[in-house]
């Protein structure tokens, strides 16, 4: 995972990614295989096991989609906002972990070099995303207040180191 003082990307107007209504794929959600991972973007990652954190939604009914993954552990979990730490394989971003061939990576957009995934495809000047790749989306990634900047197609799951914003007086 990659960590440190940048933005997380929280795209503005791109669609969710969901999975028949299981939600949108989370990187660091609990797993028991890549297809869990709602993403061609996340891998599924034994047998690294860590503990998780997990509560159950109040919100979500006994009516829920049998399509979507279910733990045991979840159903004696508490619900939200009340934890419990659980042992499981998480999700992990395919791109920031180590690689041995282009696949490693994800989808598209991304090459493996010397064991790291590197960004393969330049930051495309998009309108919205349905411009962009599958699953990327449409956003100025280090937008500042009064600077009027373009959009442009980024990857799910990205985080960047944005500078400060300039004074503006």
């Amino acid at each position: 995972m990659t960590g440190g003082a940048g933005a997380s990307s929280v795209p503005p107007d791109g669609a969710s990614d969901t999975v028949s209504d299981c939600g949108p794929p989370m990187e660091l959600a609990p797993c028991r295989g890549d297809s869990d991972c709602h993403s061609a973007y996340l891998v599924c990652v034994p047998p690294d096991y860590v503990g998780v954190t997990v509560c159950r939604n109040p919100d979500v009914g006994a009516t829920r989609n049998p399509a979507c993954l279910s733990y045991p552990e979840l159903a004696t979990a508490p619900l939200c906002p009340t934890t419990v730490k659980v042992t499981s394989a998480i999700c992990e971003v395919r791109y920031q972990r180590p690689c041995t061939m282009d696949a490693d990576c994800g989808a598209i957009g991304f090459t493996c070099m010397s064991g790291r995934c590197e960004r393969a495809l330049a930051s495309t000047p998009c309108n919205s995303a349905s411009d962009c790749p599958a699953e990327w989306d449409c956003y100025v990634p280090c937008a500042c207040p009064g600077i009027r900047d373009a959009k442009v197609c980024e990857p799910p799951f990205v985080e960047f180191n944005c500078p400060e914003c300039p004074a503006r007086f």
